[in-house]
């Protein structure tokens, strides 16, 4: 059924392109091969720059006689199987202090030597990832052959750096039972909060659930690291096109505050430390099962009356991984080889594929329940060469083919038709590193990282003939995908990419450690979308209410540069180190000449290349202060305060000043389908929502001061003040207080209208219990004039033009992170706080959206314009527990107590209802006699309301360890959400007979059987 009569068609174009490949040039695979290129150069160029990735720790102390008197000049050398080199030394300073800087995470010994003094060695410290481990000595009159080997637990108290981390080892991920992706940091690190819908149960989802937020970050700060280089795609926050696989992980550092002047962003940063091969033959294989036999049933009679009839049972869950090293040539060059194949596939209780799929309607087929899939495939080999007797060489190349099919399924608002199969293949990274200690002070380091690849987006049980139909009275799509252009909403494919190069220098004294460094990125993105037959419909209870047409087909292509400098100094004074810090952050867009050819309901359309869109510059500064209050290493006070951009996607600020996307790409027109027939005829149909609607004319701009300039770039300022004290050896507990703020807001002016421009009107609130303004008037809400209804003229400006916006976070966390005897692991503890909004002022409407710098819209003007949860709602428990038991046996357990999902009620009023208190039919029907247009409006103040339960579920592992030789196998058994938990995690928020209705339930209980050999 083509819809007819729309805004005047183009009869002279084709239809739809081919490929999008025939309309703009695409990035070639020689651009790639330059970015290598220019990695490798900036190698060979080390000698220039500057400092250490964060993915080494460090080793630092003073050394003293026994009168108490500091010794300048002892030799101090820090050795370990983990370093290909062997060992690593450095020389007390004129203060009797030194630092070993770039030490791979593992177990060191540390001796100390000085003519006329007895040797002394320290034994046994295990070292992590930016964890400066103090290891003080006392040296005695003697003669060198006299050692003295002390072995004693490790430090767990960082007396000099401020970053506050969770570091999580190779044998603890080993040993908790977690699922497989990077969702498991959400899952252990108190203040994480994932999206509720990605609660993992047993490994059942997949890796486009990995970002959180955390003290108040965003989850588009989140960043997903490899030997502390970034390793994201670019067309998101983190990376969850790919997987990473568990046998080549040496341990993760989690790292959530107080960041150095080498972080771009705050927020959360997962950096995963991977495995090298070492002198021996060694690896580890990985398999576990899962399926609805296994299953336990949560879905209560109260969840069945709120529309989910069926637990999320199992369709497939397996994995089947591992990976194998040792040398090529002892001490010389080691390899690391490892593949990966794993599947988690639920149902998703409450939905269903429609039994009516190629009609205009949604009818459930409760014999096909909906589901998703999502599945990882992975080879990859990394080696590492000492190349000359200072000078080591690690790099690595993995290929991926993997599928987050039936995207967005999880929400509930999707039928499985309407989703989309977002398939990555070819999916390709590569990583290099290089490292120079040049002298036992002066080190250089450098590296570069290249990922690479495409997305497919693939039907999911319907076709290309489907029109894309939205249920408004339930909020729910169905038919086809089709809610906008974006790489989750549209048909189509897209080619993305990063590469980014580092070159670091530090220079060591012991009291005193100064790195600087420069980071250069780029990245790049060419998409082609479609929406089937250019148009979608929204329905109300089955009756026609809206048509959208699109300015398909929908091509563009960008690319973006990151240029950051830094420079800090780490300096010990007594008890206090100092982190001084300052760092440079640069980007800037380049958009090339494109051509669009001509669709159905817009010409063929040629758009001039532009280039700094955006041109930022910005100056971060970093402090920090940590101070040792008892001088023994056991006790340590902190704060730290820093200045951190916004991170920014191919998807965002440049993506918005692509021209392409500047065009108006939909329009909708009210639709009264008087005759009945389903098909929109002109005499049934509305004035066009904004009447720029198929001209080749930017209808969306930029103020100068917002894409240009010092300053003028999204930021946050993040401030902590913590205490860390060891309450027993191997037992850390840390109290802190954090603050995060934001700055540079932006809001959407529409040129063509203002504030007179708009009329105030109020509706009755349904009566009902659930809502806290049960038959109450609301009022505050505002209609545009009919005259002026489809003008739009936009330009994002700076919102401090019309008001004074506020977000900030106050916050407190109780953690404790032990290693006790017995091999007894514990960590986690409490976090709360409370993120507050303001925005209450006008733009044009006072209840237009304001957008905020983020890209979120919420309401402007008087209504619902402070949002104040209650700290009750951001307060979270998490623990994890290791407990090794006779015969070989050990238990471990994970446990989550979170906040519940908010109450909302979004209410389409008819013009009907709201006709009485405006005087006038609505402005969309733009004096049309027969009046079919509806507005949505918030009943509830968001964040307000919560009616479900806390959130518990709880997680066990049983496993035996079986040995032979150097081998070891291990048995286990899982059991995921042990008290079935059956938390609702996704509401029906539209008001009516289906409202608060449970789309997504947590899954139901789980028994899993796994192995692990390792060798």
């Amino acid at each position: 059924m083509r819809a007819s009569a729309p805004p005047p068609r183009n009869t002279t174009g084709s239809r739809r392109p081919g490929r999008p490949r025939d309309s703009i040039r695409t990035r070639s695979p020689m651009m790639n091969v330059r970015n290598l290129a220019l990695a490798l150069v900036i190698l060979a160029a080390a000698s220039a720059a500057s400092a250490q990735g964060v993915a080494t720790g460090s080793i630092a102390g003073v050394v003293k006689d026994a009168s108490g008197a500091v010794l300048p000049g002892v030799t101090v050398e820090a050795s370990s199987p983990v370093l290909i080199e062997k060992s690593r030394t450095a020389v007390t300073d004129d203060q009797g202090a030194y630092k070993i800087v770039d030490l791979r995470p593992g177990v060191y010994a540390v001796t100390f030597t000085l003519a006329g003094f007895g040797t002394v060695k320290r034994e046994g410290i295990e070292l992590t990832s930016n964890f400066t481990a103090p290891i003080n000595v006392e040296m005695k009159v003697g003669s060198l052959e006299e050692t003295i080997t002390v072995s004693g637990q490790s430090p767990v108290v960082d007396t000099q750096n401020t970053v506050q981390q969770r570091v999580i080892a190779k044998d603890v991920l080993d040993a908790l039972p977690v699922g497989k992706s990077f969702n498991i940091y959400t899952a252990l690190v108190p203040g994480a909060i994932g999206t509720a819908t990605n609660q993992d149960v047993g490994g059942t989802k997949g890796e486009n659930t990995q970002g959180f937020k955390i003290h108040g970050s965003r989850s588009a700060d989140f960043q997903q690291l490899r030997d502390g280089m970034f390793f994201g795609t670019l067309v998101a926050a983190g990376n969850f096109m790919s997987s990473t696989n568990p046998a080549t992980v040496q341990e993760v550092a989690v790292e959530t505050s107080g960041f150095s002047a080498d972080a771009e962003t705050g927020g959360g940063h997962v950096n995963v430390i991977p495995r090298d091969g070492g002198n021996f033959f060694n690896g580890s294989f990985k398999a576990d099962y899962g399926n609805n036999h296994l299953q336990g049933n949560n879905i209560t009679p109260d969840l069945q009356q709120r529309g989910a009839l069926l637990p999320s049972t199992i369709r497939k869950l397996y994995e089947i991984g591992g990976g194998f090293g040792g040398p090529v040539k002892r001490d010389k060059l080691w390899f690391f080889a490892s593949a990966r194949y794993w599947t988690s596939s639920s149902y998703q209780a409450g939905n269903y594929f429609n039994k009516t799929q190629g009609t205009l309607f949604y009818t459930p087929d409760l014999s096909r329940p909906a589901f998703d899939l999502n599945f990882y495939r992975e080879t990859g080999i990394r080696g590492t060469w000492q190349a000359a007797q200072k000078q080591k060489i690690t790099g690595s190349y993995a290929t991926e083919y993997n599928c987050n099919c039936y995207f967005g399924i999880a929400a509930g608002t999707l039928a499985p038709e309407a989703t989309g199969d977002d398939l990555y293949k070819p999916n390709w990274r590569t990583q290099w590193t290089w490292s120079f200690p040049a002298t036992t002070r002066l080190l250089f380091w450098a590296g570069a990282t290249v990922v690479d690849g495409d997305i497919i987006r693939r039907f999911t049980g319907g076709g290309g003939n489907d029109y894309s139909v939205l249920e408004q009275s339930t909020n729910y799509r169905y038919g086809s995908s089709g809610s906008g252009l974006g790489l989750t909403t549209s048909w189509g494919t897209q080619h993305f990419g990063q590469g980014n190069e580092n070159i670091n220098m530090q220079y060591v004294t012991g009291s005193h450690a100064f790195k600087a460094g420069l980071s250069l990125r780029q990245g790049w993105s060419t998409k082609f979308s479609s929406i089937n037959h250019d148009i979608s419909y929204t329905f109300v209870n089955r009756v026609p209410n809206l048509v959208t047409y699109w300015a398909t087909p929908f091509i563009y292509q960008h690319s973006i540069r990151n240029t950051a400098l830094f420079a800090e100094d780490q300096w010990t004074v007594r008890r206090y180190t100092l982190n001084l810090g300052v760092r440079y952050d640069g980007m800037a867009g380049t958009v090339p000449d494109q051509h669009l050819p001509a669709g159905p309901w817009v010409p063929a359309r040629d758009f001039a290349g532009v280039s700094n869109v955006p041109n930022w510059k910005d100056i971060n500064p970093r402090f920090g202060v940590a101070y040792d209050l008892r001088g023994n290493g056991k006790t340590a006070v902190k704060a730290a305060l820093g200045r951190y951009v916004n991170f920014e996607s191919a998807a965002g600020i440049v993506l918005a000043n692509n021209p392409v996307n500047q065009m108006v790409t939909s329009a909708t027109r009210t639709w009264n389908d008087a005759n009945g027939d389903y098909i929109p005829q002109d005499s049934e149909l509305g004035a066009l929502s904004n009447v720029n609607f198929g001209k080749v004319v930017a209808n969306t701009t930029y103020a100068d001061d917002v894409i240009h300039g010092w300053g003028t770039r999204g930021y946050s300022w993040q401030g902590l003040v913590s205490l860390q004290h060891e309450l027993a050896p191997g037992f850390a507990v840390n109290l802190g207080y954090y603050r995060t703020w934001f700055g540079n807001f932006t809001v959407t002016d529409n040129l063509a209208v203002g504030p007179q421009d708009y009329d105030t009107f109020c509706i009755a609130a349904p009566v009902n219990a659930g809502l806290p303004n049960s038959g109450q008037r609301v009022c505050g809400l505002y209609d545009i004039k009919p005259e002026k209804f489809g003008q739009v003229q936009n330009q994002v400006v700076r919102a401090s033009k019309f008001g004074n916006p506020r977000d900030v976070f106050n916050g407190v966390d109780v953690t404790v992170n032990a290693r006790m005897r017995r091999g007894i692991i514990l960590s986690g503890g409490l976090s709360t706080g409370a993120e507050i909004t303001d925005y209450c002022f006008t733009v044009d409407s006072p209840g237009t959206g304001f957008a905020g710098f983020n890209g979120t819209t919420r309401e402007s003007g008087n209504y619902q314009c402070h949002i104040a949860p209650p700290w009750s709602a951001g307060t979270q428990i998490k623990m994890s527990l290791v407990y090794p038991l006779p015969y070989y046996f050990q238990v471990s357990a994970n446990w989550q107590n979170l906040p519940p999902i908010p109450t909302t009620a979004s209410y389409v009023a008819t013009n009907a209802e709201i006709l009485p208190s405006l005087g006038r039919n609505v402005g969309a029907c733009a004096g049309r006699p027969t009046c079919t247009s509806t507005t949505t409006i918030e009943l509830i103040q968001p964040n307000s309301l919560f009616s479900e339960g806390r959130n518990n579920q709880l997680d066990v592992r049983l496993t035996r360890t079986f040995r032979a030789g150097r081998a070891s196998v291990q048995p286990a058994l899982d059991a995921f959400n042990i008290l079935n938990a059956g938390s609702v995690l996704a509401l029906n928020t539209r008001y009516g007979p289906q409202w608060k209705n449970a789309q997504t339930v947590l899954a139901p209980r789980l028994v899993k059987f796994g192995v692990q050999v390792n060798f």
